[in-house]
């Protein structure tokens, strides 16, 4: 038990990012229902689940917001993202456990072919995933 504690601890540091479908919205013009989230698109957004669950929440948002994980805490009151709720089954003690915004990461990182987006909240080191934004119109694109 003790050597198992060991071990334990010493991946306490080295905690992978993991992702959870569990609350994407069930608006279908962000979920996996988008008439716009197309195959390729699947494939590009399991690439870079994959990709990105090799490294930690530190070391992924470190990455940079071309190819890791961004926070935005704050949208513009234009910005369609504010009209969307949360997954309702969320709940307030998840939602308390979070940042305030959502952390977003690319499925492109040079925005070629796509400029999708996808934005969740993370607890731990497990990102929920909220809403699959294949348009990028959810919010303004930031300077």
């Amino acid at each position: 038990t003790l050597k198992m504690q060991s071990i334990y601890e010493k991946n306490q540091h080295a905690l992978r990012l993991s992702f959870n479908f569990s609350f994407l919205t069930k608006n279908n013009d962000y979920n996996l229902n988008s008439s716009t989230f197309t195959g390729e698109i699947a494939k590009i957004l399991f690439n870079r689940i994959s990709s990105l669950s090799q490294h930690d929440v530190m070391s992924a948002t470190a990455l940079g917001k071309r190819l890791g994980l961004e926070l935005v805490k704050k949208f513009g009151g234009r910005d369609k993202i504010g009209l969307l709720k949360l997954h309702e089954k969320f709940g307030e003690e998840r939602t308390n456990l979070c940042n305030e915004g959502y952390w977003i990461f690319r499925l492109c990182p040079n925005n070629n072919p796509y400029e999708s987006r996808v934005l969740g909240k993370i607890i731990d080191h497990t990102f929920y995933i909220m809403f699959i934004d294949c348009e990028h119109v959810l919010y303004a694109k930031r300077k």
